[in-house]
């Protein structure tokens, strides 16, 4: 490897010749320092595959932000209104909601029923209230032919603004995020429920920093102002 002079070493007024150092007079003043072969491989080196993709991450979560700091003074002046509901005391507006249960214990009939009194505008169980919105269920569960069926029992009005994407292997990314806010913005949909969450995500339920990632994306739909609903299946030991 071809040794590379340090620069740094070499002050104002100071001239390089023959891999020494000299003063303006061409007085001798010291031999030449190099950069070692560890730190110019370093500085050599291109940055590898991983490298590339973890700066993509970075950028596709931080992208060029700034953290600016709010000071106390500040914050206590800002006015903000007390949390408000799509469905009074059960799903909090611009929030994530899990509705968890053992396997068959109606989830997604239940998912349904609340969906049609959010597209209505009517109280759940004639008692919760629910501010009125459309619905986009993505289902990766059952299928239309259940939900054609399961909605004929449930739905009088069939006019009601709710939406299917039924069994299309939908999976949660950065993509699809932003596929669904827009969706969301064409068709005046405020509420998303997803059946079932082990359907639309990859990562390792176990794992805790994978599934960060996964509520993470559910955490950018909020922020677009959308409520989400998500069927969480427990497991039975």
């Amino acid at each position: 490897m071809e040794h590379q002079i340090d620069l740094s070493k070499i002050e104002e007024g100071e001239v390089l010749y023959n891999h020494g150092i000299y003063d303006k007079l061409g007085n001798y003043l010291r031999p030449v320092t190099y950069i070692n072969e560890k730190k110019q491989k370093i500085m050599k080196e291109e940055p590898t595959l991983k490298d590339l993709e973890q700066k993509l991450k970075d950028i596709e979560e931080f992208g060029d932000k700034d953290f600016v700091p709010t000071i106390l003074s500040s914050l206590m002046q800002e006015e903000f209104k007390d949390g408000e509901w799509l469905v009074e005391g059960f799903i909090p507006l611009e929030g994530t909601t899990a509705l968890s249960g053992s396997p068959a214990s109606f989830k997604t009939w239940l998912a349904l029923q609340i969906a049609i009194k959010v597209a209505a505008g009517e109280k759940l169980f004639d008692k919760f209230a629910t501010k009125q919105t459309g619905v986009l269920i993505i289902d990766e569960e059952n299928g239309k032919r259940l939900m054609n069926s399961r909605m004929k029992k449930l739905c009088q009005d069939f006019g009601l603004p709710i939406h299917f994407v039924c069994l299309e292997g939908f999976k949660l990314n950065t993509l699809t995020v932003g596929i669904i806010i827009s969706m969301a913005e064409q068709l005046n949909i405020g509420f998303i429920i997803f059946d079932s969450l082990v359907r639309i995500h990859k990562a390792d339920e176990d794992k805790a920093m994978q599934m960060a990632e996964v509520f993470r994306h559910f955490k950018e739909l909020n922020k677009s102002g959308l409520t989400v609903l998500v069927t969480w299946k427990v497991p039975i030991f």
